[in-house]
Formats: structure tokens, C-alpha cells, sequence
């Protein structure tokens, strides 16, 4: 009954023209630089309209992207007018195509970009697939995903590569030696900010991108969420709001994992550094 009604409720939503969106509000992100927890404090806005799922994936995902904005829409809810589309999906930041493609579909859209410190970003995300890799939904996942992140990762399903640190930073450096795309894995280069904000400022503008700190959000988050809604033109809420620890994982990964991203990426985490301070006048706290 349940996979009934969901099915009569995409449909309805399929009907419902793309239109009565108003602007459009994306945390696009970084990966593990708690995306999450900022979407958890803002999905109960009502000034917003939030996708049935957090991560929609639809401007990164060929699959997804070829079934068109109706298809996106089915996403939403149906009486959406006057309100606001919210999308929370971190790999907008780092495809290329996405900044490009939002632009298109709302170029009066607000981006907001969470950045953390690179070596801890890219540790957290080593640790989560460690954790997830064997999980039936997350293999479901990747089949699913484009081609680039099926390559890298059925040999690992397959029981042919281990899920090491070793496997993911040797395919890595080769992309990065030969100046490949954003091909997965992309541990190192999701680190590397200034070049994957540039593309959202040229279009977009400075005034439409807002930069924040994920150590922040995580020190003072009421401070961040007032942040963002007065970015987003959004009605403030109250004062009393409670902001949880949202999303915290374990680590099982082993320390030496990050001590061996530092030392292959830390001169490009410290050159992007600079440059985020020059560029944009970040205060960059790492």
C-alpha cells in the first residue's frame, strides 16, 4: 500500500509545472563538511520546499539528468508555490556540469558551500566507504552512479581491491598526474575548493554564494543558520531552536590512512589555501 501511494504521489507531482518554484536555495557542498546537518536546521523552513530525499542528485547523475527537469520536479512537493527549492547534494560541487546546469535551470539561485579542512575532509570520507562499501543499499547505489565511480568501484565489490587507503590515493595520484576529469576516487581534489567555487561565483555572482566553515557550524550553528537565511532572504526563526550533533560517524579507519593523504596532498591543500584567501578574503581556519 505504502509503494502505492508513493507512486500516485510522484505522478501527482509529475503534473504540477515547474513554474511554481521561486528561485531556488542548493547546498551544494562539500562532501562531509556537514551538509547534513545544516539541511537537518533548514528543512522545516516554510518558506522552503524540500525534496522528497536530501541528496537528490539530479545535475550530477547522467542517468538522472537525461530524464529532464520534469523528472527533478517529481522530486518536490506539489503545492510548492511561492515557496522555495531546497537541494542539498555535496557532489554539486565538485562535477563540473552542475554549476553550469543549476545556473540553467534557476540562475537567480542561491548556493551556499560548506568547506572543511582538506585532510580531515578527505579522511572522513575515506572512513565512511570503509563502513558502507559492503552495504547492499550502498552497492545498489553505486550501479547506479555514473560510469567513472562504477569503474572504481566494482573491483572493490568484486573482491578484486581491497577498500585500502592505498587503492584509493595510487588511482588518484594517476588521475591527477595524467590531468584527468573528476573521475573517482577524488579524496584529494574534493580538497581542493578554489577552482570548484570559481565556477559557481562566474555564474552565479559573489553576492549569490555564500562561503561558510564547517567548524563553525559546528561551534556556533544558530549563528550559521542566521547566516543563511538572511543570504537567502528567508524569515528568521526562533531564538530557542536546538541544533543536535546531526550525522556523527565512528571512525574505524586506520590514523595512518590520513597521516598518508597529508603527506601526498598537503602542498595542494596549502596552495588552494592561499588562494582562497586571496581571491575571496576568506578568514580560512586551518
Amino acid at each position: 500500500m505504502r509503494s502505492l501511494l508513493l507512486r500516485v504521489r510522484r505522478k501527482l507531482r509529475n503534473l504540477s509545472p515547474l513554474s511554481d518554484f521561486r528561485g531556488g536555495l542548493f547546498i551544494v557542498g562539500t562532501q562531509k563538511g556537514g551538509t547534513g546537518a545544516l539541511y537537518s536546521y533548514l528543512e522545516n523552513h516554510p518558506q522552503l520546499a524540500c525534496g522528497d530525499i536530501k541528496e537528490i542528485h539530479f545535475f550530477d547523475r547522467e542517468k538522472s539528468f537525461a530524464q529532464g527537469l520534469r523528472h527533478y520536479r517529481t522530486h518536490f512537493p506539489i503545492f510548492s508555490s511561492n515557496r522555495i527549492s531546497f537541494d542539498a547534494t555535496p557532489k554539486y560541487l565538485y562535477y563540473s556540469k552542475c554549476a553550469e546546469r543549476i545556473h540553467e535551470y534557476s540562475p537567480d539561485a542561491k548556493i551556499i558551500i560548506l568547506l572543511r579542512e582538506p585532510v580531515s575532509r578527505a579522511f572522513s570520507a575515506f572512513n565512511m566507504y570503509q563502513q558502507i562499501f559492503d552495504q547492499k543499499w550502498f552497492r545498489d547505489l553505486a550501479n547506479n552512479a555514473n560510469q567513472d565511480w562504477v569503474d572504481f568501484a566494482m573491483p572493490i565489490m568484486k573482491n578484486k581491491k581491497k577498500c585500502d587507503i592505498e587503492y584509493f590515493l595510487e588511482r588518484e595520484i594517476d588521475i591527477i598526474n595524467s590531468q584527468g576529469p573528476e573521475e573517482e576516487p577524488s579524496l584529494i581534489r574534493r580538497g581542493i575548493y578554489a577552482p570548484q567555487i570559481e565556477r559557481f561565483v562566474r555564474l552565479f555572482g559573489r553576492d549569490n554564494v555564500l562561503i561558510l566553515f564547517s567548524d563553525d557550524l559546528k561551534k556556533d550553528p544558530a549563528n550559521v543558520v542566521e547566516k543563511v537565511l538572511d543570504f537567502s532572504g528567508l524569515e528568521p526563526v526562533l531564538s530557542n531552536v536546538k541544533y543536535p550533533l546531526v550525522h556523527a560517524r565512528d571512525y574505524t579507519a586506520d590514523m595512518q590512512a590520513k597521516n598518508l593523504i597529508s603527506h601526498h596532498a598537503s602542498g595542494l591543500f596549502e596552495e588552494d589555501r592561499k588562494a582562497l584567501i586571496e581571491t575571496y578574503g576568506l578568514n580560512v581556519p586551518w
